[in-house]
């Protein structure tokens, strides 16, 4: 059984789930209550070792307890949920909104369960793969739409109150911008490569009073996050398309 949540010493033996991210406490961002924005940031998996591989060494309070029910599947999952729950922090979503969500894989099948959870009148997923859209109509989106053709395109302009990209391409960033209504809210949630760069033109932006967020990582989001997965309101299981075993490759003397 975990001990109490914010004790920094785990038991032998307990479930956990992993939050890679760790702050140095120190900067200006840390002291101001935006830790995620860590001038000395660093990741488990990413600046430091561990992640892909049966045992991994992590800061005590990066281990968050899940409960007995929860899955490990689930578990491995909380960060990816936490980091979607922080991106919808930045936005408003209301009962009168119509949200268009660019991108139907895990990440857009994790917004779309959150937005449906906070009552949207309408959600729209754009998304290019067929095999995706039953699944996604399952989890609740109104209506799902291929967008391979410049009709199709056109007919997503200016339809959305909220846009939420998440693909992190250039033509499906541009085309966030150009479905938002008036006075549309837009979240930039699709990771790009950094040399990546959208053609806007600036007098849409005042013209439409447009709202641009970025989101980044998953900012004291974790224990929330096992929460909505606990109590099922986040799905995880039917997202998961493939397992793969880990692989060693051990030295032969």
């Amino acid at each position: 059984m975990c001990i109490l949540k914010f004790d920094l010493v785990k038991v032998l033996g307990d479930r956990v789930s992993i939050d890679p991210n760790i702050y140095c406490g120190e900067c200006e961002y840390c002291r101001s209550g935006r830790s995620h924005l860590c001038d000395h940031l660093q990741a488990i998996g990413v600046t430091r070792d561990g992640g892909m591989a049966e045992y991994c060494i992590v800061p005590a309070v990066n281990a968050y307890c899940i409960p007995n029910e929860m899955s490990y599947v689930e578990g491995a999952m909380v960060e990816p949920v936490g980091c979607v729950l922080h991106g919808l922090k930045t936005i408003d979503v209301r009962p009168v909104h119509t949200v268009l969500i660019i991108g139907g894989g895990f990440i857009g099948q994790l917004f779309l369960q959150l937005i449906k959870k906070q009552g949207a009148a309408k959600i729209i997923v754009s998304e290019p793969a067929v095999e995706k859209h039953e699944r996604l109509l399952e989890l609740g989106a109104n209506e799902v739409v291929r967008p391979t053709s410049p009709e199709t395109v056109r007919q997503l302009i200016n339809i959305a109150d909220i846009v939420i990209e998440c693909v992190g391409r250039q033509e499906s960033m541009e085309l966030a911008i150009k479905a938002a209504r008036k006075g549309g809210q837009i979240l930039l949630f699709g990771v790009p490569s950094p040399d990546t760069l959208i053609n806007v033109s600036p007098f849409t932006i005042f013209s439409k009073e447009l709202s641009i967020k970025g989101s980044f990582i998953n900012p004291f989001t974790h224990e929330e996050a096992i929460s909505f997965i606990r109590q099922n309101i986040v799905r995880i299981e039917p997202l998961i398309s493939h397992y793969f075993a880990l692989y060693t490759r051990r030295k032969i003397n």
